[in-house]
């Protein structure tokens, strides 16, 4: 009896102590995150007095860490747990918060530079999100959307070291995107040397939402008399189905089939003809990322629909179910292809 009482005694510590171990090491990375936040804030100069110049500098700044580490081959592991240590389905005990492991470790592009800043603007008392932007002619890319006491919002770009300004005033991505389209000169400021506003070059074809909160991508499908278009070949690599989508003006979000950035993203595809759609997938078929308002026809590795002229494809990415083995929801397209139908 003394053995059993001893053998489970040591379960129940071992099941108590994990637990407290991911805590007391949750604890510890908020600590030093903090601190690094902290440490930047207090070190902005005496010209960093108004909300707006405290946020150029950080964004600044931000843009300088970015520039210097981003490239770096062998990213530490704690920033490669990042999306299973941060996912929404970890208890909040345990779950740490979007930004940390951004803030302690500097890698990668756009969503970890918009999350380093929003971490930081946090500790200078300024809410910032995460802004997606999706244009069909020059990619998507993802930035901060802060707002100000009195309400006010402005458009924070840390990846590329810009800000938009009208009239001299820092403004929030709907007033630099209409005026825009209205023909009015948007001045995509660059914060330093390493700034690069190529991205926001063609801005009338932009969508954009905050993180979460739905945003429509469409692409219209146009053969103009070609029997066929196709996005990528089948080679196993869904890095040319994202290239041939932005040549053809049809963005580079059809990369994949699930939901792989945003569950609040409806991808539409419409169709100006009746239309054959092939769609040939990396690995089998996962049927929990089929989220298409319409069921398709599975062959293999491939899906294929059939719509006729003026109808559309919607891919509905909230639908998409989760592989809790890989810990992801979505999987890579090889190819797409569209025929017209006799």
């Amino acid at each position: 009896m003394r053995v059993a009482r001893i053998a489970f005694l040591v379960i129940v510590a071992s099941g108590l102590a994990l637990p407290m171990v991911a805590v007391g090491g949750k604890s510890v990375l908020q600590w030093m995150a903090d601190a690094k936040a902290r440490r930047l804030v207090e070190q902005l100069g005496p010209e960093a007095r108004t909300p707006d110049s405290v946020m150029i500098e950080l964004t600044r700044r931000i843009h300088g860490w970015y520039v210097q580490n981003r490239q770096i081959q062998d990213p530490p592991l704690l920033w490669r747990l990042r999306p299973y240590l941060t996912h929404e389905l970890l208890p909040e005990l345990f779950r740490l918060p979007e930004g940390l492991i951004d803030t302690l470790y500097v890698e990668g592009i756009c969503d970890d530079a918009t999350r380093t800043l929003i971490y930081i603007l946090d500790e200078a008392g300024i809410e910032g999100r995460q802004l997606n932007i999706v244009n069909r002619f020059t990619g998507a890319h993802t930035v901060v959307l802060a707002r100000l006491s009195d309400g006010r919002e402005v458009m924070l770009d840390p990846l590329y070291g810009i800000v938009p300004k009208l009239d001299g005033k820092l403004v929030s991505p709907t007033e630099a995107f209409k005026a825009s389209k209205k023909g009015r000169e948007v001045n995509w400021y660059e914060l330093a040397p390493t700034s690069n506003n190529g991205f926001y070059e063609k801005t009338e074809h932009a969508v954009f939402a905050v993180q979460n909160a739905g945003m429509e991508i469409k692409a219209p499908i146009h053969l103009n008399g070609a029997t066929s278009i196709s996005l990528g070949r089948p080679d196993g690599d869904s890095l040319d189905v994202m290239r041939d989508g932005m040549s053809r003006n049809l963005t580079s979000h059809w990369t994949y089939l699930g939901h792989k950035f945003d569950r609040g993203w409806v991808r539409t595809l419409t169709f100006a003809q009746d239309t054959h759609v092939k769609i040939g997938l990396v690995e089998p078929v996962n049927v929990g990322f089929i989220t298409t308002d319409v069921q398709p026809r599975i062959e293999g590795k491939t899906l294929i629909y059939e719509i006729a002229a003026g109808g559309s494809l919607r891919f509905i990415d909230g639908r998409a179910k989760r592989d809790w083995i890989r810990f992801k929801s979505y999987q890579d397209i090889d190819y797409i292809v569209f025929e017209a139908r006799p």
